[in-house]
């Protein structure tokens, strides 16, 4: 038998699940009523659960000590999300998993921990504004070329910013001292960057949106000669700033070098 994932057709707003019995005769009764399957009603459900938990801290807090009729969250970051693997007994370190940035793991019977991404990659997902994290003061967002990593784009960006001063200013008489700090792209924080509506806010994403995996992402396909030129990429995976690819163009997160 194999089944559609519910929370996966949720996302491409399909039906709740298309089963293909492969063999037998199909009892019907086994899977009881399914409509909380539905988009709505599992969103709805998702929300509530969310507004209920009680917030638990995955790096000092111990499965075997969540119990009762409760549900928990544990709130990370993708950059973070490897970290979580053993000590939540995932059994993979992968954030697909999810559904608008929530993966619900039932530990008993009457016992559900919510992993909840605080930077979801939809900015209309379930997750409520007050739980999702907000980019750090002083980060800048700034688009590369084609083919450039993130690392010299953020370097660029603070040579252009004091070029372009200077450019403003006539020439005195004396001679100023006037010192500008250089950026730097710092990988942690691609997860602010990583979601279609920032990506299309930059760039257009003219013909929709990929899903991949790759330290170069996201980005924006700007080759002609390729397959899914002015396609915008978002990333399944964690982000570098020395990623690049010679068909795209990224979006980087650059920081005053202190």
């Amino acid at each position: 038998m194999g089944c559609i994932h519910a929370p996966m057709v949720a996302e491409s707003r399909s039906l709740v699940s298309v089963c293909q019995i492969s063999q037998g005769p199909a009892d019907h009764g086994m899977f009881d009523n399914l409509e909380y399957l539905l988009p709505s009603n599992y969103a709805a459900a998702v929300h509530r659960d969310l507004l209920k938990a009680i917030k638990v801290d995955w790096q000092k807090t111990s499965l075997d000590r969540l119990r009762g009729d409760n549900v928990y969250a544990a709130f990370y970051r993708v950059p973070n999300f490897k970290a979580m693997v053993k000590p939540l007994r995932l059994g993979h370190d992968s954030v697909r998993l999810h559904y608008q940035g929530v993966t619900r793991l039932p530990l008993t019977a009457s016992t559900t921990l919510l992993l909840v991404d605080e930077v979801p990659c939809q900015q209309s997902s379930v997750i409520p504004p007050e739980m999702r994290a907000t980019p750090p003061e002083g980060m800048e967002v700034v688009i590369g070329g084609r083919g450039e990593h993130c690392s010299d784009v953020c370097r660029k960006s603070g040579n252009h910013a004091c070029l372009s001063w200077l450019a403003s200013v006539e020439s005195p008489a004396n001679t100023y001292s006037i010192s500008f700090p250089l950026r730097m792209c710092k990988d942690g924080y691609f997860d602010f960057l990583n979601s279609p509506e920032i990506m299309e806010e930059y760039f257009g994403c003219e013909r929709g949106f990929g899903l991949e995996i790759g330290q170069d992402l996201p980005a924006y396909v700007v080759g002609p000669e390729e397959e899914h030129y002015q396609a915008c990429v978002i990333n399944f995976g964690s982000s570098r700033c020395s990623g690049r690819h010679q068909a795209t163009a990224r979006l980087c997160p650059c920081f005053p070098q202190s």
